[in-house]
């Protein structure tokens, strides 16, 4: 199907589509703005809805602008076309959509969305994919909902030293004849590149994925590799046949076990499978708002749940009398302990486990209370169960960080009974896209 025809765009998705309505239909255009006439090609036709492609813009929205970036089908800033205040204002509205969606009460005031307006060079993580297209070793990004990879070899909110390496590789691989995967086949040796560095350290790691331990020519490419000054070198085994990345199969190559970076004070072990915010300069703005949230006092316990490696567990523990940080990934769990040792921090204890199991124990067997709780669940928000463990554990306070509205919202919800919400803020991670951090307190009700 293609069919031409002109819309005018109602609203936008959180994935950074345009709607407009036709015939009863929802029609989702990419890269277009609420109140935007546009021309568009169907390409798609569903029961309930079309798919088009942008034609041309016929009237612009006044906070449509000019991306710095030249590349519109990587898939990643969905929004790199609108201005960055209306974008903040755009966030904050989202958010606000799904507690209404879930009619989640509350009468406090969000504040405007804090927002990076200067975002070149901030993300201290870059996964490249590598494929095998045309016959060509390719290094890029997905195009928006497919597996094509958009040749890209850098990204202006990456690090210079990005771009470099991936140049590097992409002539070692021409010149040594390396093949890149190919995921119809499964053939190929090169899945992946990865890339972290260390705010305020300077340190860098380098993680190939491959099919295999065995590179050819591995020793040329970290000859060439070496003006960039690599921290650490690692390859990680990846023998499936999807686009799955880490595999528990890890092998270093060169330099260290760990990089480190600094984060709101604190100095932090990094290993290369380690969750770890890619925004170093929001996080600290994020952690400030928990940590005002929270509004610790030198006799409260608390208990950080999800706590990864423990950067919030450690800000915490620098005004509690004791914090139990909660974490069901071994390594996570490791680097968390080696991160208190690195930092003097003894009234801090890492405890392996899933949350709710652990939060029984730590009340039934150790008649240890919390006063307050920090969650900081993924994407997919609390479990249930967590849920009735918050509500079983009856803190006073309860600072939920969340990285996604919709199932903020939904728990909120849950929480309802118990708890009211008597703060909420959020924070702009991801500029360029409707991605938004919130921190939301809940005080215990009746107090």
């Amino acid at each position: 199907m293609s069919v031409l025809t002109d819309v005018v765009i109602s609203r936008v998705t959180d994935q950074g589509f345009g709607v407009a309505d036709l015939n009863g239909r929802s029609v989702y255009v990419d890269r277009t703005y609420t109140g935007e006439k546009v021309r568009v090609r169907i390409i798609e036709e569903h029961p309930t809805y079309y798919n088009a492609h942008l034609v041309e813009v016929l009237e612009a929205s006044p906070f449509r602008i000019e991306p710095e970036c030249c590349y519109s089908s990587c898939g990643g800033c969905a929004f790199n076309f609108i201005d960055s205040k209306e974008l903040l204002k755009l966030k904050n509205e989202f958010l606000l959509s799904c507690l209404k969606e879930q009619c989640v009460k509350f009468d406090c005031i969000l504040p405007e969305c804090s927002g990076m307006y200067d975002f070149h060079g901030y993300r201290n993580k870059a996964i490249y994919y590598v494929r095998a297209q045309n016959g060509k070793f390719v290094i890029g990004f997905f195009s928006k909902n497919s597996h094509d990879v958009v040749e890209i070899y850098g990204c202006i909110m990456e690090p210079d030293f990005v771009s470099s390496a991936n140049e590097i590789i992409a002539k070692w691989a021409e010149d040594f004849n390396i093949h890149a995967f190919d995921e119809s086949t499964g053939r190929g040796l090169i899945k992946n590149i990865i890339y972290r560095s260390g705010e305020g350290t300077g340190e860098r790691m380098l993680v190939v994925v491959a099919t295999d331990f065995q590179i050819p020519n591995l020793d040329e490419l970290m000859l060439r590799l070496e003006p960039l000054k690599f921290t650490s070198v690692w390859i990680c085994r990846n023998k499936s046949q999807g686009n799955s990345i880490w595999t528990d199969e890890l092998k270093k190559i060169s330099g260290k076990e760990h990089i480190y970076t600094c984060l709101a004070g604190l100095k932090y072990e990094i290993s290369a499978r380690s969750f770890l915010q890619l925004n170093i300069k929001q996080c600290e703005k994020l952690y400030g708002l928990v940590l005002e949230f929270a509004d610790v006092k030198s006799s409260d316990v608390v208990f950080d749940l999800y706590c990864g490696i423990g950067t919030i567990t450690l800000k915490l523990a620098q005004k509690a009398r004791k914090v139990y940080g909660i974490e069901i990934v071994p390594e996570a769990v490791k680097n968390a302990v080696r991160n208190a040792e690195l930092n003097d921090l003894r009234n801090v204890e890492f405890i392996e486990g899933k949350s709710e199991t652990v939060c029984e124990e730590l009340v039934n067997k150790k008649q240890i209370r919390a006063d307050i709780v920090v969650v900081d669940p993924p994407r997919k928000g609390c479990d249930s169960s967590l849920i009735n463990t918050l509500i079983f554990l009856n803190p006073e306070k309860i600072v939920y960080v969340s990285c996604n509205p919709k199932t903020l919202a939904r728990d909120l919800k849950l929480l309802e009974s118990d708890y009211k919400i008597t703060k909420i803020a959020t924070v702009d991670m991801f500029p360029n896209t409707l991605h938004v951090e919130s921190v939301v307190k809940l005080t215990r009700a009746g107090l």
